[in-house]
């Protein structure tokens, strides 16, 4: 899982030589002495991103490949993509979003309205008489619909 913060220094570019200019610069090639402070350098929270997570997960069929390899990956393609309206069917019901999922990782950790951003898989793949996988790895990258809480992390990791 990746956790990203955005922080900046935004008095980086201003001490009292870049006010004074040429001057300043000069100042400190002709000293080797700067003029930049301590306070050039604090960082300033600027917000976060929602976590993003890669997650590669292995189908093996061993009983039933519709079941264990070619229908999850079905099942997977499904909440990935949109059921966008008919517009030559006025009077069918609109169309829907990507489903949001609840990942739970080892049973200990939930996290909630996780988007499902991309996921791939391999075409060629071993397959049976019948041009089911009988296994396949699946690669999905997620992301929180939004930033998270401190809070909200200290629930997740029971």
């Amino acid at each position: 899982m990746n956790i990203a913060q955005s922080w900046e220094a935004p008095f980086s570019g201003m001490n009292m030589g870049s006010i004074s200019g040429v001057i300043g610069n000069a100042g400190q090639v002709a000293t080797g002495l700067t003029s930049v402070a301590r306070w050039n350098s604090i960082m300033v929270w600027e917000g976060g991103t929602p976590p993003t997570i890669t997650l590669p997960l292995t189908f093996l069929a061993q009983y039933n490949p519709f079941i264990e390899v070619s229908g999850a990956i079905a099942a997977l393609s499904a909440m990935i993509s949109p059921q966008l309206k008919d517009v030559n069917k006025p009077l069918k019901p609109e169309g829907r979003i990507p489903e949001k999922v609840i990942l739970n990782i080892g049973r200990r950790i939930n996290l909630v309205d996780i988007i499902i951003q991309d996921l791939s898989f391999d075409l060629d793949a071993p397959r049976d008489s019948s041009g089911l996988f009988l296994r396949n790895t699946v690669n999905l990258q997620l992301s929180g619909a939004s930033v998270y809480n401190s809070s909200d992390f200290t629930g997740s990791f029971q």
